[in-house]
């Protein structure tokens, strides 16, 4: 998830930073993020992130993967 931190972060820093657009896909992306760092098997081990990997259960999976589907979707065909 370091990766998808560092680009919001670019995002965030790009010159088209008030684009309506561009705000919206950082909304998304962070809602992506967000719903990682909630979950408990994240939060289980946010201490010692650097040491340890946070071992998903399936539903923590499935969650993800539906927020991803749905941001992708957004990103690929704007406003459905």
């Amino acid at each position: 998830m370091s990766l998808l931190k560092n680009i919001i972060k670019g995002f965030k820093s790009h010159p088209a930073q008030e684009d309506a657009r561009l705000k919206e896909v950082i909304k998304l992306y962070e809602g992506i993020l967000n719903t990682y760092e909630g979950m408990a098997s994240v939060k289980k081990v946010s201490k010692n992130i650097n040491r340890e990997t946070p071992e998903l259960t399936e539903a923590e999976y499935q969650a993800l993967a539906k927020e991803v589907k749905m941001v992708r979707s957004n990103i690929v065909k704007p406003g459905k």
